[in-house]
């Protein structure tokens, strides 16, 4: 799957750093919506990384010339042929988190080209499940969100679903066009616009 394959999904449009607190205002508030089960700390990994794989240069990965998210099974066989830890560790959370991306953004997307999103979330499992392994044994602190992460894949991956169906509507393109204009600008109408739809926008005096 290449980077063409998502250039028209709305919710990708929203990549700027002002905008990440969109990100978490907007899935907490939909978690408490829901009476989500997830922990804070499951919500706001979600969050961050809905506010990284906005950024392309982060999503995707470079396969032949092309931008792609690379396929699951070959970030798994780096992941077990790398001998240092550390980096075994960054493989699985990335095998993890694209995993999670794919499937929570794109599920029918990926069912449309033949492939189950049960798949997706096997990998899934497994990859954070890994990466609680390996920090339990390098002590790390946060060995138990990734046990979390791990066993409620599923259940992050359906909040997921509810933020595209709940954001899908709301013309977050063109809600990028504005905040672009009024970081040029500094219209104070974008402004109050922006605002309104929860962004934290950084300081600056409103203009007009």
């Amino acid at each position: 799957m290449n980077s063409n394959d998502f250039k028209d999904t709305p919710v990708l449009q929203v990549g700027e750093r002002a905008l990440d607190q969109w990100f978490q205002t907007t899935l907490l508030e939909l978690a408490k919506e829901k009476r989500s089960p997830l922990s804070v700390e499951e919500q706001l990994y979600a969050a961050d990384l809905c506010s990284r794989f906005a950024r392309s240069e982060i999503a995707f990965g470079t396969l032949d010339g092309q931008k792609h998210l690379e396929p699951l099974a070959l970030l798994l066989r780096s992941a077990l042929e790398c001998e240092d830890e550390v980096q075994r560790i960054r493989m699985l959370r990335r095998l993890g988190d694209v995993a999670l991306f794919t499937s929570g953004f794109f599920a029918e997307r990926v069912e449309h080209k033949g492939l189950a999103v049960d798949y997706f979330v096997s990998m899934g499992e497994m990859a954070y499940s890994n990466v609680s392994s390996l920090a339990r044994r390098s002590r790390n602190s946060w060995r138990e969100l990734y046990e979390r992460l791990g066993k409620n894949f599923k259940v992050v991956m359906h909040l997921l679903w509810d933020f595209v169906q709940t954001t899908s509507h709301a013309k977050n393109t063109d809600l990028l066009a504005a905040y672009r204009e009024w970081e040029r600008t500094g219209n104070a109408r974008l402004h109050r616009l922006l605002l309104s739809q929860g962004f934290a926008l950084p300081h600056r005096t409103p203009r007009g």
